[in-house]
């Protein structure tokens, strides 16, 4: 009555407890996915919490047909090490004497480290398995050979070998360039060891996060002196860290100066122990920041209930956590802490940080002193809370790339002592409540809406007197770079308009980097340094007629993905008599621009 099974039936795919491929999987989350989306269209039925699951859906479909490709570039790479391992066993078993043969050995050993690294980097970062004592090895240089005659474990953890910094020469040249700086030099340099190893660290982040430690002063726009002190102490400190040997630039090749800084493993495994003196964050034996002392850092495996002598908290940082699931009662203990920085501080959107819910930031009324609130890149926050508005000390809010996020709390006017507001690549976010209009200290606003939607205009924001920076998305209605709001912001210095409908992409379930490369940006400055133009149906940069008497007074010009705009260099340099910097990618109709193979041109005399 029962046929016997088939090849076909006893296969993986048919057998419920065999463990799926990633093309299984993709396939069965596809499968569902698309249920999903069909049973929505049929009944007519429309709900957040479905989009939310439909988007979600789609995020982890994308995530794994990367991993597809990962897969076919593995198994390529892994035949080439296949191939010279048995080269250097059969070479190993010929050798004896043979010194030809010792070079061959030699050589493809070199190959198979290479090889090796390049697997190593594709490994996505929640997955690396970090070896302190081996990069502390290579770092002081020891050779290839010198390696493998010496076990790993005699080798010294930099993190636990005090002697090494305490005898000898060894990095004296450190110990007293460091004792020779102010203590809030000191301090600013103790931040960049909360940081991995080799990470790369944003400028603008070290900014925001020294102002919200008192480590910088918050300049005051009334005196001149003091504004242009404020930009010179944060170049002046960078730079002296870096001629020191502390730190060191990132460049990016064709573009201007540096807006990253790296520290390299050695001196960090010196500043860590130096921040442990000096009670400035708390490490464990491999180097990384610790959930104790009244500055911690998120980190994982450790869970947010673990925090320590939470109503001391000053300063909590997130450097790994992924999944932020803070309970009520610990968040609203949290009565002194000055920075709150819970979102992304990386520059990638490799970590994926998110909320299950966001009731625990109920407990931010009772932050009285907070000065910095770092939300960046957090999934999930789809609003904020009426708490958030009781911040009164408050001068920093980066809520930068929080894609979820629709509205702001319409009492966000009461936040006075706000200097810092960042919208950016919010795009959901399509409406700006009036009471930004009140926000009199600003001086930084980034990704504010023009749309139908909105309450607050240009017109509204031009009584914000103090306002440097201010960036601007186009969502809808109609708008002209002719028209005159600008010339009411007396104090603008940098001025970036973005035109397009990444929130309309983003509705449809497209993946992440699709709506962040739909950021379009024109930056034009009134005595302005800085301009940019991206994207949009921009045809004309105001009135470009050759024989006009206004000019710009940019000096550096980035331009992007501008398929409509039709200008030549000489068209250009009499528009921008000032220009030292242009930028120009994909804009097929701006022409004979001296730009080199990055669409980069430098005035190198300037």
């Amino acid at each position: 009555m029962f046929s016997s099974k088939s090849k076909d039936d006893s296969s993986p795919q048919n057998d419920p407890a065999a463990p799926l491929s990633i093309q299984n999987f993709t396939e069965e989350l596809s499968g569902l996915l698309n249920r999903l989306l069909d049973a929505s269209h049929k009944e007519k039925y429309t709900h957040n919490q479905l989009d939310y699951a439909c988007k979600e859906f789609n995020y982890v479909i994308n995530a794994f047909t990367k991993l597809k490709s990962f897969e076919a570039d593995f198994s390529k790479q892994l035949k080439t090490l296949k191939a010279i391992v048995d080269d250097i066993l059969r070479d190993l078993h010929e050798a004896s004497t043979d010194s030809a043969k010792q070079q061959d050995i030699e050589r493809n050993l070199k190959v198979v480290i290479t090889n090796i690294k390049e697997l190593k980097i594709q490994i996505p970062v929640q997955h690396q398995v970090i070896g302190p004592a081996i990069t502390f090895s290579e770092s002081l240089g020891y050779s290839q050979t010198g390696v493998t005659s010496k076990k790993v474990s005699d080798l010294p953890n930099p993190y636990e070998a005090n002697a090494i910094f305490e005898s000898g020469p060894f990095l004296k040249e450190f110990r007293d360039h460091y004792g020779g700086l102010c203590t809030s030099r000191k301090l600013r340099l103790l931040c960049f060891a909360t940081f991995p190893e080799n990470a790369e660290v944003k400028k603008r982040l070290l900014r925001l996060w020294w102002i919200g430690e008192r480590l910088c002063p918050v300049p005051n726009q009334k005196n001149d002196l003091e504004v242009k002190c404020f930009c010179s102490d944060l170049k002046e400190t960078l730079d002296e860290f870096t001629k020191m040997g502390f730190i060191e630039p990132v460049a990016k090749k064709g573009r201007l100066p540096a807006t990253s800084y790296k520290m390299h493993p050695i001196i960090r495994s010196f500043i860590i122990k130096l921040a442990k003196e000096a009670n400035f964050f708390d490490y464990d034996f491999k180097g990384n920041p610790t959930m104790a002392g009244k500055k911690s850092c998120l980190v994982e495996p450790k869970e947010t209930s673990k925090l320590e002598r939470v109503h001391e908290l000053q300063t909590l940082f997130n450097i790994s956590k992924q999944l932020l699931n803070f309970p009520v009662e610990l968040f609203s203990k949290m009565r002194n802490i000055g920075v709150l920085h819970l979102g992304r501080w990386e520059s990638t959107a490799e970590r994926r940080i998110e909320v299950d819910n966001t009731k625990f930031f109920t407990g931010l009324e009772n932050m009285k002193k907070l000065r910095f609130l770092g939300l960046r890149g957090i999934f999930g926050i789809t609003k904020l809370p009426k708490s958030l508005c009781k911040l009164t000390n408050l001068r920093i809010l980066d809520l930068r790339v929080c894609y979820d996020l629709e509205e702001l709390p319409n009492g966000i006017g009461s936040l006075k002592k706000l200097i810092y507001l960042d919208l950016s690549q919010c795009y959901f976010l399509d409406k700006m409540p009036k009471q930004l209009s009140e926000l009199s200290e600003l001086k930084v606003l980034q990704g504010f809406v023009i749309s139908k939607n909105s309450s607050c205009t240009l017109d509204n924001l031009a009584k914000l007197h103090k306002l440097e920076k201010l960036s601007i998305k186009v969502a809808s209605g109609r708008f002209s770079i002719n028209d005159n709001y600008f010339f009411k912001f007396k104090a603008l210095k940098k001025l970036k308009i973005e035109w397009g409908a990444a929130a309309a992409r983003w509705r449809r379930w497209n993946k992440v980097d699709n709506g962040a490369k739909a950021t379009q940006n024109v930056e034009g400055e009134h005595e302005k340094q800085e301009s940019g133009h991206k994207g949009g149906k921009l045809r004309k940069l105001g009135e470009s007629s050759m024989s006009s008497n206004k000019k710009w007074e940019v000096e550096n010009l980035r331009l992007k993905i501008l398929i409509h705009l039709k200008l030549n260099w000489k068209e250009l340099q009499t528009q921008f008599p000032k220009l030292k910097y242009l930028e120009k990618v994909k804009c097929p109709q701006i022409t004979f621009c001296p730009c080199d193979a990055n669409g980069v041109w430098n005035d190198v005399e300037a």
